[in-house]
């Protein structure tokens, strides 16, 4: 009897979810793929500030979050925090 080949090898395995589909996975992971983005930006000693759309989508968060993120850091720093 021939061996299967690796096109006719069929390993069964439970159907996982996709975990960068999880919001809650999304959020956890926020704060590191925001610092991977700016850590990126400061080697290639880019000084073009990255678009707040471009930001978002490399995030996958809706378009107005990097917003968000700078009025909440605004109000942290009037409220002295």
């Amino acid at each position: 009897m021939p061996s299967k080949t690796l096109k006719e090898s069929h390993i069964d395995m439970p159907l996982c979810p996709d975990v960068t589909e999880d919001p809650e996975w999304g959020l956890a992971q926020f704060d590191r793929l925001l610092g991977f983005e700016v850590l990126q930006a400061a080697i290639s000693a880019d000084p073009t500030p990255i678009e707040p759309a471009v930001l978002a989508d490399k995030l996958g968060v809706y378009k107005g979050y990097p917003y968000a993120i700078l009025r909440g850091i605004r109000s942290k720093l009037s409220n002295g925090q």
